[in-house]
């Protein structure tokens, strides 16, 4: 995944030219650690541990029946996890609910803040 971060040009030094950088760029393995991001994200939204193992399901983008069936429940339980999922973290949808789990926790990895702990938060 990619993230275009816009800059201020006054948040860095103009060259003599008078051109400076309006974007930078983060380059994260979306993959790379998704169990500490989905601990992370429930932690934040104080969701349950069987609305955390929906979760995780879903972030695999295969849809909430592949997670029901990869986590040997209902489909009618696993829409009521998702539904208390997502009053919890107040998306409406399948996809914003994945959306805000990608913008929320890719910022955290490999940041820490002075006492070692991750930081999340919405950009």
């Amino acid at each position: 995944m990619v993230h275009v971060v816009p800059l201020c040009p006054n948040s860095v030094e103009t060259p003599p030219n008078n051109e400076y950088p309006v974007a930078g760029l983060v380059i994260v393995d979306c993959q790379r650690n998704t169990v500490d991001r989905v601990n992370v994200f429930t932690e934040y939204f104080d969701l349950t541990s069987a609305e955390a193992r929906v979760l995780a399901q879903l972030i695999s983008g295969e849809g909430l029946t592949v997670a029901a069936q990869h986590l040997d429940i209902a489909r009618s339980t696993a829409r009521t996890h998702l539904a208390h999922i997502l009053e919890k973290t107040g998306t409406h949808r399948q996809a914003e609910l994945v959306r805000l789990f990608f913008e929320t926790t890719i910022p955290c990895e490999g940041y820490a803040s002075a006492t070692g702990k991750r930081r999340i938060g919405r950009p």
